[in-house]
Formats: C-alpha cells, sequence, structure tokens
C-alpha cells in the first residue's frame, strides 16, 4: 500500500501545476497574438499567400482571392494546380515536388478563364509534425507590360541596349548586336567580355562591379573586336537591376568610332595648328568680345605675357589707354561682311607698360563679324619704326648735303670759267701789244712786206 502524500507535499504539487498552468496560459496569449499577427499579415500582404498540403489550399489571404478572382472559401480545398493553365501544371507541379524555393514565372487561370502572368515563390514547413508548403503568388501583369514596353523601346531605341546575368548575355538589342557584327541571336548567352579588346577588359570588369555594388557609375570607353576582325569604339554605362530576387546588369551602350576618329583628327589638326602657331615669328591672339581664348608662344616675345596669363583676359591690357582700346575696337568691330581681313599700324603695351607700335593684322572667325570673334597678328614694329624714322633722317641729310655739293660745284664752275676768261683776256690783249710793238720794229727796218 502506497504511502499517503503529506499535505505539504500536495501543497507542493499544487503550486507546480498552478505554475504549469499559468505557463500554458501565457504560451495560448503568445500564440493566439502570434496567429492574430500571422493573420494580419497575411492580410495586409499585397502577394497572394497560401497554405498547401499535398497541394490542397488549406488556407488563403485576400490577396490570393483577389488575384485569382476566387472568395477565399472557394480556394478552401482546391488543388492548387488548378489555379495554373493546363500547359502549365506539369512544370508547377515539378517545381513543388523538388521544394524549389527559388522565384519563378507561369501563367494563373484565374476563375473567369483569364490568363495573367504570375510569379511563383514557395517554401515546405512542418507544422505539428505535418509537411505543409506555403506558396506566394504574385501578379505580375503590370511588370510584364513594363518588360514588353522596355523590350519595344530598346528595339526602337538608337542606343546599344543588353542585359547582363551571371557574366553572360541574356537580352541584346538590335543596335548593340549590330556594333559587335554578331546577331542577338548568336550573342545570348555568351560571355558579356568575349568580344573587348583585352586591353580593356580589366576596367570592364571593374565597373561592371561596381554596378552590382550599387556605386554610381559614369560613362567610359572600350574598344571592342567585331566579327570580321575590326575594332570599334563604344561609350557606355551600367548600371544594376533586380529581376526575378537576380541581380543584373543593364547596359546602354553607343558606337562612338566616328566621333572618335574625327575627334583625333581634329587634335591632329590642333596640334598642326598649334605648330604653325608656334612656328609664326609674331603674337597670334583669339579674341572672342574682346576677350582673349587662345594666343601663340610668341606672345612673350612680343608683349611679355605668357600664353596662359593671357587667356580670359580683356584685349584691354594690351594697349596704353582707355581710348586707344576703344578706337581699334571701333576699327575691327565695325569692319563689313564683305571686309573679312584688315591691318592697322597701331601703339600697344607690354605688360612691363613700355610701348611699342605694332602691325596688327586681324582676320574675322566664323561667317561675320557679328559673332564677335577674331583673330589678330601682332608684329613688334617698333625697332623698324625707328630705324625707318632714322634713316629718313639720314636721306634728308643726304639730300641737304647732295644740294650744298650742287651748289659748290655751281660756284667753283663760275669761278672756273670766270678765271679762264680772265685769263685769256689778258694773255690775247698782251699778245697784240706784242704784235703791234713788233710790227712797229718792222716798219722801222723796213720789214713789212715780209710780214704782210
Amino acid at each position: 500500500m502506497s504511502k499517503k502524500p503529506t499535505y505539504t507535499e500536495l501543497e507542493e504539487r499544487v503550486k507546480r501545476l498552478e505554475r504549469k498552468v499559468q505557463s500554458y496560459e501565457v504560451l495560448k496569449d503568445v500564440l493566439i497574438e502570434t496567429e492574430g499577427s500571422c493573420c494580419r499579415l497575411q492580410e495586409a500582404s499585397f502577394e497572394g499567400i497560401s497554405v498547401c498540403e499535398e497541394r490542397i489550399i488549406l488556407e488563403a489571404n485576400k490577396a490570393m482571392a483577389t488575384i485569382t478572382g476566387y472568395e477565399a472559401q472557394e480556394l478552401i480545398g482546391m488543388d492548387i494546380l488548378n489555379l495554373f493553365t493546363p500547359e502549365w501544371r506539369d512544370f508547377v507541379k515539378h517545381n513543388i515536388d523538388s521544394m524549389l524555393d527559388k522565384p519563378y514565372e507561369a501563367i494563373c487561370l484565374k476563375k473567369d478563364t483569364t490568363h495573367i502572368p504570375v510569379e511563383i515563390q514557395g517554401k515546405n514547413v512542418n507544422f505539428l509534425n505535418r509537411k505543409q508548403r506555403v506558396v506566394s503568388i504574385r501578379d505580375i501583369g503590370e511588370r510584364k507590360q513594363a518588360e514588353e514596353l522596355y523590350k519595344t523601346i530598346a528595339e526602337k531605341s538608337h542606343a546599344g541596349v543588353y542585359v547582363v546575368h551571371d557574366g553572360k548575355f541574356i537580352y541584346v538589342n538590335d543596335n548593340a548586336a549590330r556594333y559587335t557584327g554578331y546577331s542577338p541571336q548568336e550573342l545570348a548567352g555568351k560571355e558579356s567580355l568575349f568580344c573587348v579588346h583585352p586591353k580593356d577588359r580589366r576596367r570592364i570588369t571593374e565597373n561592371l562591379r561596381k554596378a552590382l555594388k550599387d556605386e554610381r557609375s559614369i560613362p567610359y570607353t572600350y574598344r571592342i573586336i567585331t566579327k570580321d576582325g575590326s575594332i570599334r569604339w563604344i561609350i557606355e554605362t551600367v548600371s544594376p537591376v533586380s529581376f526575378g530576387g537576380d541581380k543584373l546588369v543593364l547596359g546602354n551602350a553607343m558606337d562612338v568610332t566616328e566621333i572618335k576618329e574625327a575627334r583625333q583628327r581634329l587634335e591632329e589638326l590642333e596640334e598642326l595648328e598649334a605648330s604653325i602657331l608656334d612656328a609664326i615669328p609674331h603674337a597670334v591672339i583669339g579674341f572672342e568680345r574682346r576677350h582673349i581664348i587662345f594666343a601663340n608662344n610668341a606672345v612673350e616675345d612680343v608683349f611679355g605675357w605668357t600664353p596662359e596669363e593671357l587667356i580670359g583676359k580683356l584685349s584691354r591690357v594690351l594697349y596704353r589707354n582707355d581710348e586707344e582700346y576703344e578706337k581699334i575696337g571701333a576699327i575691327f568691330y565695325n569692319l563689313r561682311d564683305d571686309q573679312r581681313t584688315h591691318a592697322e599700324e597701331f601703339p600697344c603695351r607690354k605688360k612691363d607698360g613700355t610701348g611699342i607700335i605694332s602691325m596688327m593684322s586681324a582676320s574675322v572667325i566664323g561667317k561675320s563679324i557679328k559673332d564677335r570673334k577674331v583673330v589678330v597678328v601682332y608684329e613688334n614694329i617698333t625697332e623698324r619704326k625707328k630705324a625707318r624714322e632714322k634713316l629718313l633722317e639720314y636721306h634728308e641729310k643726304l639730300r641737304s648735303l647732295a644740294s650744298e655739293l650742287s651748289m659748290t660745284e655751281e660756284r667753283e664752275r663760275q669761278f672756273i670759267a670766270t678765271a679762264l676768261h680772265d685769263g685769256i683776256s689778258q694773255t690775247m690783249a698782251v699778245a697784240k701789244i706784242k704784235i703791234e710793238s713788233l710790227q712797229k720794229e718792222a716798219e722801222s727796218t723796213h720789214l713789212t712786206d715780209p710780214l704782210k
């Protein structure tokens, strides 16, 4: 016969039972609250949520009813496969049987027999030792329309558009394919870097990495090797997009080969122009609205300014005062449309304030002087001007000396002529006297006849 428990032992047992009851009550409250929270979450969800066992729907929220067109009570007891069109049921069944927990797409068959695209995701759970599957369904009709719209826009776009997943092309529009010389079908599934020039692949990989990290991507250029082996230049931007839970890379590209080649030719022409300008020994300065926009290296020899110091400055720094600055502006900026060049000798000023005389040859840039652009060649003719003035001075002195010499020669000729005339006259007079004297002597000595 078992021993009866004492009052103290009975009291202790009662207390333990009370504590257990209290714990059960707490658990019950928690369970009720949790169940209520789950119900509220299900009802508030925009996705259709159902709980299935052996594909039979046990529970369904309002969103599931809205998506399928059934009442929530009508859904309970249905085989979930009946919510999909016949051609999709085997696919959905396979995913359920294989316990796939990744999103996938199918076509839902609504109560009114209309079809809508949906995204499905399921997860198996154990509840009271029973295997159940929670299935969420999302109406992606609008998204599909947006995708179709985007695809249409991408196909109509003048830019190349492509989508990369796990480093491979999953979509390429006609323009992007045309850049490479391949068809969209040939590019689908290929590595996205397969046609990128080997020297540019590291940089492209870095841009893709940044895009997947949601870092900002700025436009960049790179080279591709086309199907026929030629090299083309591409400019593109990439950005991350989410689709079906995966991160994809969306690329927008344009073929800029012609622009790149034109820019290269322009750079070559600019280098040639710079070489020509630097070969000119005179200052060559370009102006736009009287501000200096370019200058060759010779400006330092002529004005004492370096090109870098002059660019951006008002042309006033080249002249001695405001009056002369306004005067030369009036001359150059009032040219007729048919008068594209003009030369003017004008005073200027060097950086150190020294005045110089320049021969300025201006030419209009553009179609008309109304564009307010001119290029002016400044030739420092100060020394030449001084030399010319000295030469004129020497010429004047020479003319004066020549005149004086001429006058001296004339005086000398007159003097000689006078001297000669006076000397001959005197000699003839003496000769006459002597002849007369001889005649007299002859007469006196009877020698007259022989003398006759």
